[in-house]
């Protein structure tokens, strides 16, 4: 299956690229989807935490990708 990964900020700058294309097993989880993405770019391990949506919905690493998802990575918002 694929799914389509956004990066944004500081994860954007790290993967030097705004999105990516993931062909994965079919039922990976988030986290499968995330060891291959370390995987592929290992500088996103610099990113210490960052929320994880798919779809536009916030979910747990544990929830199951399906063929055609978009799995964002959000690293903290700071500012004033």
């Amino acid at each position: 299956m694929t799914v389509t990964v956004r990066f944004f900020a500081l994860g954007r700058e790290l993967a030097g690229t705004g999105d990516a294309a993931l062909e994965l097993e079919n039922g990976a989880t988030v986290e499968a989807a995330l060891a291959v993405l370390l995987a592929r770019f290992p500088d996103l391990s610099q990113l210490s935490r960052f929320t994880v949506a798919v779809n536009l919905a916030v979910v747990d690493r544990d929830a199951v990708l399906a063929d055609g998802d978009e799995l964002a990575l959000i690293p903290p918002v700071s500012g004033g």
